[in-house]
């Protein structure tokens, strides 16, 4: 005959304490060592990483994966691309399904102090996209789930490009500037006049002596002269092979004598 012995109130107390932390025991999320910013995970720049969260951790609700911590090093000044997407959770063949349209993540840039930059959310397909101006140093993501109570895995990918400035235009260099166009040269060639034409007292017109076998072409100019005294400027206007015939510009300022002749400038080429 077998006599139980009754357990007193606090035997049976000390005993369910018992049991319960038997019972926890057994249950442990595992440590989420990038859940914080001194454990984030190095992420090289322009490579793709993917990873989950799992928040809660089905341990009664307690624990569980419920942020990652990234680590990307800004090599120089530029911009850093940040782009997170939610991603397909698999089934049991390893295979992916469809994006959760509900599914929601917080992503943050963080810099090197632990202050927040900007931030973005990535909703259903929709991906989270970051864009911000930095200089060298370290930098972190942060990305946490919108809901921190929804049951099961979040998978997401994750990317980091850095574009580094363009580079600046080269300063323009100042050309000195140009040497001035030399000074123009001329050979004064003498010629006689043959006959005045126009009305008397008012010649409109003089023939020349010298033509196209002296040199003469239209267009050149020069000036009747009459003992050293300029009497009329004039312009050649035809020229012959033996011959030219040049007009006045503007009245004359003497009478034209037998005497007088005609100085046409022709220019001389080269220095």
């Amino acid at each position: 005959m077998t006599t139980s012995v009754p357990r007193s109130p606090i035997t049976r107390s000390l005993f369910a304490v018992a049991f319960t932390l038997a019972l926890g025991a057994t249950c442990q999320p595992p440590a989420d060592t990038d859940g914080v910013r001194t454990g984030a995970a190095q992420l090289p720049l322009a490579e793709s990483r993917s990873d989950q969260l799992a928040c809660p951790s089905g341990c009664g609700g307690k624990g569980g994966d419920c942020g990652d911590w990234w680590h990307v090093e800004a090599p120089r000044e530029g911009k850093l691309h940040v782009r997170v997407e939610n991603a397909a959770p698999k089934d049991e063949d390893g295979k992916p399904g469809e994006v959760d349209p509900k599914a929601a993540l917080i992503v943050k840039l963080v810099d090197g102090g632990g202050a927040d930059l900007t931030r973005a959310e990535a909703a259903g397909s929709a991906p989270a996209v970051l864009v911000r101006k930095v200089t060298e140093g370290s930098y972190f993501v942060l990305i946490e789930p919108l809901d921190a109570k929804r049951k099961g895995p979040q998978p997401y990918t994750l990317r980091v490009v850095h574009e580094a400035p363009k580079p600046k235009p080269p300063e323009p260099v100042a050309l000195p500037p140009p040497p001035p166009p030399p000074e123009p040269r001329f050979q004064t060639l003498t010629t006689a006049i043959l006959e005045v034409e126009g009305p008397p007292g008012r010649p409109s017109q003089v023939l020349l002596e010298g033509g196209r076998s002296a040199g003469l072409r239209q267009g050149l100019q020069g000036r009747i002269v009459d003992g050293g005294r300029v009497i009329a400027p004039v312009e050649i206007t035809e020229v012959f092979e033996g011959g030219s015939r040049a007009r006045l510009i503007g009245p004359a300022a003497g009478r034209i004598t037998p005497s007088s002749e005609v100085q046409i400038d022709v220019p001389v080429a080269g220095p």
